[in-house]
């Protein structure tokens, strides 16, 4: 007598659908079989879509975070690689593994670049030197991570690193 099945706790349909693919297993209610393709791990078509998506993500998570940027793009890699085994897509693993740490050429000039925070509290151990330059010898983050410059080189990293992935895929593989 009920018109709508019970909904299902929300962690495992986000953990299903974003990270793990989940080949021809139904969810809990029944209604819907997700496939390979319904994940981000199923978008590559090839090896080098896949080093270029795995670096993209890993370099934007790195940004955050570095860890995160770490976790993230091994967790990525690793999942494009089962999801590509399931659909006989022959990837390049070494190159995939190495997108997936591309985030540390880039996680310096993110929120958790270890100078450009310390330098912006009061007290580091530079202050002396710079208070010359900035008062109290606390650099803001707005002259360092919010920097132009800064904001121009993590940018083009951003988008020059899934690039050079994407290129550097050996044909034969």
């Amino acid at each position: 007598s009920s018109c709508s099945p019970k909904p299902e706790p929300l962690a495992p349909v986000i953990v299903r659908t974003t990270v793990s693919p989940m080949s021809g297993s139904s969810s809990s209610t029944g209604e819907r079989t997700i496939s390979p393709n319904d994940c981000p791990a199923g978008m590559p078509r090839g090896p080098a879509s896949a080093a270029a998506l795995v670096a993209a993500v890993a370099c934007g998570a790195a940004v955050l975070h570095w860890g995160l940027g770490a976790i993230v793009g091994a967790l990525l890699a690793r999942e494009i690689g089962r999801n590509a085994e399931a659909r006989g897509v022959r990837l390049h693993y070494p190159l995939l593994g190495a997108a997936a740490y591309s985030g540390f050429a880039v996680w310096h000039g993110g929120l958790s670049g270890s100078a450009p925070v310390t330098v912006a509290a009061e007290g580091h151990f530079l202050a002396e030197r710079l208070s010359g330059a900035f008062e109290g010898g606390v650099v803001p983050v707005t002259a360092t991570l919010w920097g132009p410059l800064n904001l121009a080189i993590t940018g083009s990293l951003i988008v020059l690193i899934p690039l050079l992935c994407y290129f550097m895929t050996p044909k034969d593989s």
